[in-house]
């Protein structure tokens, strides 16, 4: 079965270790939840951006690639923030939000990627052939704390709409405003960069100031070629991390996390990429391993370490996912009566639940959602009159998630993907089919 997760909602599942004896079973039965909250969370995301002169080939893909991330954006549903910060300015990192459109900065889209290799020119294909603006349309707004209405270095989206001026689109935004060039310092500060930043957003004074907000979770994303290159201890942004997660945290007790990191970088996926001179290398170009940038990931990753690398080769194309998957968890508690739920496909390792999504609002009779994959299990495109569609998994291996006990945790994902526009206002129950078990 196929990962992919547009809005997240995570839930819990207990189930029973049975003894080897002789025992008589009920028929399979069923297990449900229903969830009236509002599915719609609202999530912070910090694109820190390398612009060194050898991301000649992964700027231009990264600009390519920022179309597919407003797509995944806007079916989302999600209330987001996003913002860019360089990684590696000349003169070193200060923390500033990207508030121009790349068209505004194209001296920056000229450089030489090595001592005395030929000068390399994407003004073109790393900016105007998809940003002709000279502004970026940000429509004004207020923030908690500053109650004028401005334009903020952020964009802002409610419900997966952009806030913008007519005639911009989600996805020219990004590509005007995350490109920034090839006229870098000749080595990255990324990790500092996200410390300034995040002051910024605290500091009254700025213009960044109330991008962080306390009921959203906070979504890191570094992308660079090179690892960070500072000799600040990873444990002192570890408890950066940790201290604004604390803070979030304390204000939602129902959610276990709330800040997040990923890398689209120097990313091997094996166990010695640590040892390799060159993490990864393909289409566009070549990467050394993001050592340091990878370590605070590992810390603040959305899966554990054995279930998924929280982060994406920058030398190969498809990033869209990876930039686009904003990790949302909220923990509602999914009962299993005892009994493990049935696995439509006992032959594959994961486990394939049975279940069944319904959405209903007000004195709406309910509507079921089909699921987001087709019979092959990729995911398909919605129709005109859908307002969602579902998909459940389970992350565990079959053979691990049957072997849990009833005291232990086993977590899995509801993921929802929304048509544009819909907010995910009224109520998803949530039945699913569980496995035979011994009658009482």
């Amino acid at each position: 079965m196929r990962r992919w997760i547009w809005a997240s909602l995570g839930w819990l599942c207990a189930c029973n270790e049975h003894p080897l004896a002789a025992v008589e079973l009920q028929t399979t039965s069923e297990t449900a939840m229903t969830i009236c909250a509002r599915p719609r969370a609202a999530v912070d995301v910090l694109f820190v951006v390398d612009s060194g002169a050898s991301m000649a080939q992964a700027a231009t893909r990264l600009q390519q690639e920022m179309v597919g991330v407003a797509g995944r954006y806007a079916t989302s549903g999600l209330d987001l923030r996003l913002a860019v910060v360089d990684a590696s300015p000349a003169g070193g990192p200060h923390g500033e939000f990207v508030s121009t459109p790349c068209s505004a900065r194209l001296d920056a889209f000229v450089g030489t990627p090595d001592p005395g290799a030929r000068t390399v020119d994407i003004r073109r294909s790393g900016c105007t052939d998809r940003c002709p603006r000279d502004e970026l349309g940000v429509l004004p707004s207020r923030v908690l704390g500053d109650q004028v209405h401005r334009a903020r270095p952020w964009l802002t989206v409610e419900g997966g709409w952009p806030q913008l001026e007519p005639g911009w689109t989600f996805g020219e935004d990004l590509a005007c405003r995350v490109p920034l060039g090839l006229d870098g310092a000749t080595s990255t500060s990324a990790l500092e960069a996200m410390r300034l930043a995040l002051a910024r957003a605290e500091d009254p004074a700025d213009p960044a100031y109330g991008f962080l907000r306390g009921e959203a979770n906070l979504f890191v994303m570094f992308v660079t070629d090179r690892d960070d290159a500072g000799t600040t201890p990873i444990d002192d942004y570890v408890e950066l991390l940790a201290a604004i997660e604390r803070d979030k945290l304390e204000h939602r007790p129902e959610l276990s996390r709330a800040v997040f990191v990923s890398v689209v970088g120097g990313v091997a996926l094996h166990d010695d990429a640590d040892e390799l001179a060159v993490a990864c290398e393909g289409p566009l170009g070549r990467a050394a391993p993001a050592t340091r940038l990878m370590e605070l990931a590992t810390r603040f990753a959305e899966f554990e370490p054995w279930q998924r690398v929280p982060g994406f080769p920058i030398c190969h194309s498809g990033w869209a996912d990876a930039l686009a998957c904003v990790p949302i968890f909220r923990p509602f508690p999914f009962a299993c009566e005892g009994a493990p739920l049935l696995d439509a496909d006992p032959d594959t390792e994961v486990v394939d639940p049975v279940c069944e999504v319904e959405w209903f609002r007000d004195r709406l009779p309910p509507a079921p959602l089909r699921s987001c994959l087709d019979d092959d299990g990729e995911p398909r495109p919605l129709e005109a009159d859908e307002v969602a569609c579902f998909d459940v998994v389970v992350d565990p291996y079959r053979d691990e998630y049957r072997d849990r006990a009833c005291s232990l945790e086993v977590p899995g994902d509801l993921d929802l993907r929304f048509a544009p526009g819909f907010g995910g206002d009224g109520c998803f129950r949530v039945t699913c089919r569980v496995e035979p078990r011994p009658r009482p």
